[in-house]
């Protein structure tokens, strides 16, 4: 028996099942208003997530971009975050025991896979933010560029926002400072 051969096969059919699932979770998501549906529900409570309360979902409406479509972009990552920790955790049925029978090419097969699941979550959000942002406007991009023209002042600086890299939004000074409320993504990394 080829221990390489099955390590690498049930890893694939792992990740295959998981960009399935991911597939099918981000397909939902961008058919569900932003006030969610109970299709939307039933899927979070499928993974064990618990849909965000009304203050909680009234912070994140109110920090992120105006949008119209789409799940809400924190709980489509708290989903997607459960999912692939389901997905870690039953790879390391499949990796532990290989771990001392197999060698370095193994080893390289099993961090590639790890380093895919880690990506996961931040790369397929990024994907749905952008497929649930609003077009921007000709007149909006000029509004933007006559906003952000450098202006000379004989005054001190004031002081900037900091906005999210995933979806723009900008940290209100109500909300969790680590984090954005709209998107969930850390506005500082480690």
């Amino acid at each position: 028996m080829d221990v390489m051969a099955d390590l690498t096969e049930e890893l694939d059919v792992l990740e295959r099942e998981l960009h399935s699932r991911v597939g099918d979770v981000l397909e939902l998501a961008r058919q569900t208003p932003p006030a969610g549906t109970p299709a939307w529900i039933a899927l979070m409570a499928s993974v064990g997530v618990e849909p965000l309360g009304l203050r909680r979902r009234e912070q994140a409406l109110r920090s992120g971009f105006q949008f119209h479509r789409g799940a809400l972009p924190v709980e489509v990552r708290m989903v997607l975050e459960r999912i692939r920790d389901d997905v870690s955790t039953r790879s390391r049925t499949v990796t532990e025991p290989a771990d001392a029978l197999t060698g370095e090419t193994a080893r390289a097969y099993v961090e590639s896979f790890h380093r895919r699941l880690d990506e996961l979550v931040e790369t397929r959000l990024q994907d749905y933010v952008d497929t649930i942002k609003p077009a921007t406007s000709l007149n909006a991009i000029f509004a933007n560029a006559m906003a952000s023209t450098k202006k000379f002042t004989a005054e001190g600086s004031g002081s900037q926002t900091k906005t999210c890299d995933c979806c723009g939004a900008g940290r209100p000074a109500d909300t969790d400072l680590r984090t954005c409320a709209f998107c969930g993504t850390p506005f500082f990394r480690q």
